[in-house]
């Protein structure tokens, strides 16, 4: 089965990826705004189990159930995983060791969306907020 690695920006956290991911998307909501210090937060979503990491990480709780993951030592971003749903784990696209691995397939909270960003083409479903939402555009 093919392994994918990454690491956090100073290379103490490392965390290896087995197989294909679940999904790939691209979320515009505030906090992965705010998580990334990026327009948008980029993920590969991969079963929990698919996944080691390696490091010591601080965890930061996001919202109810959402826990945000970053290097204890640079504080570079490298995961997130909601309490409850083990099954899964967000690995940030720009974590990895390699570059054009992933085509995101949908988006998140396009409703903050920034206006400059050219429409994606491999972009398939557009969601208002969250998946779960039955609002698509």
């Amino acid at each position: 089965m093919e392994k994918k690695a990454g690491s956090c920006s100073c290379g103490q956290v490392r965390f290896e990826a087995a197989g294909v991911p679940n999904r790939v998307g691209i979320c515009h909501c505030f906090t992965c705004r705010k998580f990334t210090g990026a327009a948008f937060g980029t993920f590969a979503i991969y079963p929990a189990s698919a996944v080691t990491i390696q490091g010591e990480v601080s965890e930061f709780k996001s919202s109810i159930t959402g826990r945000r993951y970053r290097c204890s030592a640079c504080g570079g971003p490298v995961y997130e995983q909601d309490q409850g749903d083990e099954a899964e784990i967000e690995l940030l696209i720009g974590t990895f060791d390699e570059c054009d691995l992933f085509a995101p397939g949908y988006e998140l909270w396009v409703s903050r969306r920034e206006g400059w960003l050219p429409v994606l083409p491999t972009i398939l479903d557009r969601h208002e907020r969250n998946r779960s939402d039955e609002t698509a555009t």
